[in-house]
């Protein structure tokens, strides 16, 4: 089950369906083959294509002579592009279906304890020489937020994770690298998780800096008995098992 995008939301949120001004159309998928947005997307897009094609048809060849006419003229080309791009979603397995009123019920969102945390040693280090410190991490923050999804059956989350990153005095130059985690789970289960490398330039005379991922997009299943607080959104430092022992070890009473 793919739920996370490695896109940026802005990616997703360019495609303007007609209609969908106010978010309130959804689409669903009448063929029974359970598909998802990135198929949405892709015939959205390419119905979108056939109907400015249309509508510039319509312009060119529509009487133009006057004013009025021109508007008239206008007027029907929007309507043979709206007409186009529904015919079109149709005929590939798509129809409207309002989204539910009101707010759904977002996932919840948290950092897992033992990748919470990151120290990156010196090459070689056997993990107890202070001096072999690099660079030093800790996670921030998560910001999210969610919406009923354009699929009829789902709730589209977004969120942006944060972490606070330490040059250590073993660090050469001033650029480094971390691997960040996102990943949804249902109870004991992982259902997707991607992982993201950020890179850190610390100023001159800087020794902390903050990094962000891009706004991830994910689209979570839901129906009348499962809301989307069935899921979590948890997130941390993409450990090596070593960097993994040695912060269980450092929790340890």
């Amino acid at each position: 089950m793919r739920i996370i995008s490695s896109c940026i939301l802005a990616s997703f949120a360019a495609l303007t369906l007609p209609g969908c001004s106010n978010n309130a159309v959804a689409y669903r998928d009448f063929t029974g083959n359970e598909r998802g947005v990135p198929e949405l997307r892709m015939d959205a897009a390419t119905c979108q294509q056939s109907a400015d094609s249309d509508y510039r048809t319509q312009i060119v060849t529509g009487p133009n002579s006057n004013a009025g006419l021109a508007l008239a003229t206008l007027g029907t080309a929007l309507i043979v592009q709206q007409n186009t791009f529904e015919q079109c979603m149709t005929a590939r397995g798509w129809e409207e279906s309002q989204r539910p009123a009101g707010n759904p019920i977002c996932p919840g969102v948290g950092f897992l304890t033992p990748t919470a945390t990151l120290s990156v040693l010196r090459p070689g280090s056997d993990g107890h020489d202070p001096t072999a410190l690099m660079l030093a991490g800790r996670m921030r923050g998560i910001q999210g937020k969610c919406q009923w999804g354009r699929v009829t059956g789902t709730v589209e989350a977004t969120v942006t994770v944060s972490a606070e990153l330490n040059r250590a005095p073993a660090m050469q130059g001033n650029e480094g690298s971390v691997p960040i985690y996102v990943a949804v789970t249902e109870g004991a289960r992982i259902l997707d998780k991607h992982v993201y490398i950020l890179n850190a330039t610390f100023p001159s005379h800087a020794e902390r800096v903050t990094i962000s991922t891009p706004e991830i997009f994910m689209v979570l299943p839901v129906n009348s008995t499962k809301s989307a607080a069935a899921y979590s959104i948890l997130a941390g430092f993409q450990l090596t098992p070593e960097q993994l022992e040695q912060s269980v070890s450092r929790a340890a009473p």
